[in-house]
C-alpha cells in the first residue's frame, strides 16, 4: 500500500460521498491522470467494462481491493481518496 493511499479507509459512501457522485469523481481523477479507461483498468487489474460501469454509476459499492488499486494507479493522495469516498 502506498503512502498516498494508506491513511484513509476504503469504504465508499462516507460523509464526503454523495449518492451517485463516486463515478464522475473517479472519472475526473482518471482524466486528470491522463489515462484512458483501458489503460487505467489494465494497470488496476480490472476489466475496462468494470471501470466503465463504476464511472457510470452502475456499480454503487466497488470492492475495497478495487478502490485501493485504482487509487494507486491514479496516484491519489489520502485527501483525494477521502473526497472520492
Amino acid at each position: 500500500m502506498s503512502e498516498r493511499t494508506s491513511a484513509v479507509g476504503l469504504a465508499p459512501g462516507g460523509p464526503a460521498g454523495e449518492q451517485g457522485s463516486f463515478g464522475p469523481r473517479l472519472q475526473a481523477f482518471r482524466r486528470r491522470a491522463g489515462l484512458s479507461q483501458e489503460v487505467a483498468a489494465l494497470r488496476a487489474g480490472i476489466s475496462t467494462r468494470a471501470l466503465r460501469d463504476i464511472e457510470r454509476g452502475r456499480v454503487q459499492r466497488p470492492q475495497a481491493r478495487t478502490l485501493q488499486r485504482l487509487a494507486e494507479v491514479l496516484e491519489l493522495t489520502g485527501g483525494e481518496l477521502a473526497e472520492l469516498l
